[in-house]
This record gives C-alpha cells, structure tokens and sequence, in this order.
C-alpha cells in the first residue's frame, strides 16, 4: 500500500475524531453522521487520486478502503468516548428508563433482565464499539467506491 494512502487515512481520521466530536453538540450533532459517509468516500477518492499513473479500478479502491477504514476509526474511538459522556450528562439510565413506555419495563422484569443494566454507561460504551466496529467495515465500503470511481475516471 502507498505511503500516501496511509497519510491520507490519518488525516481523515483526524478529521472524523473532529466529527466524533461535532455530534456532543445539540442540534448541530446531527450533521456528523451525514459529514461522515462523505468524508469516507472523499478520503477514499483523494488516496486513489494519489496512485502513481496509470490508475485503474482495482488499486483505487483499495487504496480508498485502506483510508475509509482508517478515516473510521478515528470517528468511532472519538465517538465510543462521547456517547456515553452525552448520555450521563442527558440523565443517564433514570432519563433514559423514564422514557420508556411500561410495558416495555414490564416485559424487561419478566424475563429477569434489570433494565437498569441494559442503560448503564458500560453498556452504552460496548453498543458505541459495536457501531465504531460495523461502521469500520461500512466506511471501508465506501471508500472502496470513491477510490474505484475516481481511479477509473482518472485513468481516461
């Protein structure tokens, strides 16, 4: 792989971590996830656009899954330690359990689980690594796309 695929990732991921920490923000937090999957795909076309001639398909969206992937990972650590600081600072699990209709807490306390446990912060953290780890192989998809489509119209 390139040196400068690698590069390219880092500053994504730089940049994701900065998107991690956009969506803390009330209302404006809700454009990071959108920035996000265009970010993955436009590190994606920078690091396929940065193959040495002549570009193809293949290689540009490797170059580009490489940097999504890396771009990713800074999003979702960043991410893994904000949810759980956004939702202790929303309530925590009393909000949260607050929110539910009854019949779903009736539901949690006859099958033995303490929906208290489900809404601990640890929880909270485990669910946002899952995500940060789905989101790895989704962002790797899209850069793959953008590093593909910008190799083979480059190549022409």
């Amino acid at each position: 792989m390139q040196r400068s695929t690698w590069q390219i990732g880092l500053i994504g991921a730089l940049l994701g971590a900065g998107l991690g920490l956009l969506s803390a923000v009330p209302l404006i937090g809700c454009l990071a996830i959108p920035l996000a999957l265009v970010l993955y795909a436009g590190v994606g076309v920078f690091a396929a656009l940065r193959l040495p001639a002549p570009r193809s398909a293949g290689p540009g969206a490797g170059a580009g899954a490489v940097a999504g992937a890396i771009t990713s990972l800074g999003y979702g650590l960043v991410n893994m330690i904000v949810t759980p600081l956004v939702f202790m600072m929303m309530g925590g699990p009393q909000a949260a359990l607050r929110g539910l209709p009854p019949q779903l807490l009736d539901m949690y306390h006859q099958a033995g689980i303490d929906p208290q446990m489900i809404f601990s912060p640890l929880m909270v953290t485990l669910s946002a690594g899952l995500c940060c780890i789905s989101n790895i192989v989704f962002a790797a998809i899209l850069g793959a796309i953008g590093g593909a489509i910008a190799a083979a119209a480059a190549s022409s």
